[in-house]
């Protein structure tokens, strides 16, 4: 393929770029472009001494620090002027964009790892993904009307900077050569990406990377779970999925060959997932590894995606999570999706399952009524993750009482879950029971692999009654026949407030009630500070600490009338008149009649 492959333009063809005006028919496109507008001018007008000197937002003076990461403004101001020159045509909006790939050619590619990452020396990193991606693009989009000085500076960069450091960490063995998650979809896109934009300039070096490129994205697809892309979290599979779309939109407008990733089912399961990730409070549901208030939870290149699937929904999604257009420090900007989307693109209303278990992560997401949360089994050794297996996040309307804390809150008792000392480094916790039903959902999280070196049985019941109780039960027995010493925490921005004997966490709209069912010491509080936020934590024990043990808590919107009675095999909750039945040793669930 790569012997015959004959290289033009890659997003658009020039004739396709020059009508780009059409597009503001559509009234999408139309409000994209004001905002383009305003956000380049913002740009201009808002920047210090340096081209790079922009606020991370620009309509927010308190956060008006310069942004860390110098090639993502540049790739913002490149995004923004293509779409500007070949709509509006002046000249000083070129005038900006030559003056920052000026900047950007004289002072290097700005890595902010210095080529560190995780402890491991590199010789590439993200920063040399986005550099390649700024050379390939500018060179491509732009052949027509760039200077010479900037487009021979962009080439040397290319054969002489990124690419190269981008070879030398595939024949070194940069870790990220095999990364299923966004570090592989960004260095081997990005660089393919780069390379073509040299296929006519440099054929041979650019089949050499291309080459390497295609074998990297094939690991990337050759580790596709059944269940989709095991990037934790949805900022990470966002990004995963926008980067690889970076190269793979041209790549297959140019030779039809989409490497597997159109038409595949564990992708779309990827992305169906990526679409019930998002809370009643409009934050992302994630466990540790991403703040639940992240920009990152969308990309224009899903549009694409949408296109390509036939899910009008997917399309509808994005429209929702779209970055503001003032936002200047991301990975992606809302202006590519005049190259992403289609005119006139067709939306649909999306319709979020009542439960949805992703098997490639082994998360449960579930929206019942008004109550949503998502419960974090797995693997605690996947990228990005922290010892928290069996925690939880729990949300009733736009209120999110109990949080995941964000990325770096890697300890145990910095999750909603049961404590048996550490969690194993390498543990595998499975989702064994999945219930659905009408007003209600029942899980069950299997924890003993997490806490093998001091129980023999480990389960974590989810029980959820009437979409507005929401009831947790944990069955332990200590590992031969020894105590095991049962801790348990809550996380929340919300201050507790005693409520008889239960504590109440009060939010906007609505207050949560948690109550124990079974013998538990006092709750005890203690705020704790996380990335300049305080948290909330709220802690008890197991008073007897016996061997074996159920303990059992109701979370709920109401003061539901509850009685709790278990002799060890069998456990009945009953509330508001109605009783759930639970054999704890054969996982059978009886709800009422």
């Amino acid at each position: 393929m790569l012997d015959t492959l004959e290289v033009d333009y890659l997003y658009k063809s020039q004739e396709e770029w020059q009508k780009l005006g059409d597009y503001l028919d559509d009234p999408f496109f139309n409000r994209l472009y004001q905002e383009t507008r305003q956000a380049y001018t913002a740009l201009q007008e808002q920047r210090g001494e340096r081209v790079i000197d922009v606020p991370h937002y620009l309509n927010d003076p308190r956060r008006a620090v310069n942004n860390p990461i110098p090639n993502r403004i540049i790739k913002n101001i490149v995004e923004r002027a293509a779409v500007l020159w070949f709509i509006d045509k002046k000249e000083e909006d070129l005038e900006y964009l030559w003056e920052a790939l000026r900047y950007f050619i004289e002072h290097g590619i700005f890595s902010c790892t210095s080529r560190r990452h995780g402890g491991h020396d590199l010789h590439a990193d993200l920063e040399t993904a986005d550099a390649s991606y700024i050379c390939g693009f500018v060179l491509d989009t732009f052949q027509a009307v760039i200077p010479d000085d900037i487009r021979e500076g962009l080439i040397d960069k290319l054969r002489n900077d990124t690419l190269p450091a981008y070879l030398d960490g595939v024949r070194k063995g940069d870790w990220w050569r095999y990364a299923n998650f966004n570090w592989g979809a960004a260095l081997h896109g990005c660089s393919g990406l780069g390379a073509l934009a040299l296929w006519n300039i440099d054929k041979a070096f650019a089949q050499t990377v291309i080459k390497e490129a295609l074998n990297g994205l094939q690991f990337l697809w050759d580790a596709l779970p059944d269940g989709g892309f095991c990037t934790e979290g949805q900022m990470y599979q966002t990004t995963t999925m926008c980067h690889l779309a970076e190269f793979l939109m041209p790549w297959y407008r140019l030779t039809n060959d989409d490497l597997g990733f159109l038409n595949n089912h564990f992708v779309e399961m990827s992305v169906d997932f990526h679409m019930h990730m998002q809370g009643g409070d409009g934050g992302a549901l994630n466990f540790s590894n991403m703040n639940a208030n992240t920009t990152e939870r969308g990309g224009p290149h899903f549009y694409w995606w949408a296109y390509q699937y036939q899910r009008p929904e997917w399309s509808s999604y994005e429209d929702q999570v779209s970055r503001p257009w003032s936002d200047t420090h991301g990975v992606f900007f809302n202006v590519a999706a005049f190259w992403y989307a289609q005119p006139q693109q067709e939306r649909q209303k999306v319709a979020l399952k009542s439960v949805f278990h992703f098997p490639g992560l082994d998360w449960l997401n579930f929206h019942k009524g008004e109550m949503w949360g998502a419960v974090r089994a797995g693997y605690n050794a996947h990228n990005h993750n922290h010892k928290s297996l069996g925690h939880f996040i729990l949300g009733y309307g736009s209120d999110r009482f109990l949080i995941s804390p964000g990325y770096g809150a890697g300890q145990t008792q910095e999750s909603n879950t049961i404590t048996v000392g550490p969690q194993v480094e390498a543990a595998r916790a499975p989702i064994i029971r999945i219930r659905n039903w009408d007003d209600g959902f029942w899980a069950v999280c299997d924890l003993q692999p997490a806490y093998a070196n001091r129980v023999d049985v480990c389960f974590r019941h989810y029980l959820l009654v009437a979409n507005k109780h929401f009831i947790i039960i944990d069955h332990i027995i200590g590992k031969n026949g020894k105590r095991p010493n049962l801790q348990w925490y809550l996380q929340s921005y919300m201050n507790p407030q005693e409520d008889g004997d239960a504590l109440q966490l009060i939010g906007k709209e609505h207050k949560l009630h948690i109550q124990h069912l079974s013998v538990a010491s006092p709750y005890a509080c203690h705020e704790w500070d996380f990335k300049s936020k305080p948290i909330q934590r709220i802690k008890w024990h197991d008073p007897i600490d016996q061997v074996a043990s159920v303990h059992a808590m109701v979370l709920s919107v109401d003061k539901p009338d509850c009685t709790w009675k278990e002799d060890g095999r069998v456990a009945d909750l009953t509330i508001d008149g109605d009783t759930y039945s639970l054999n704890l040793f054969d996982h059978i669930l009886t709800l009422p009649d």
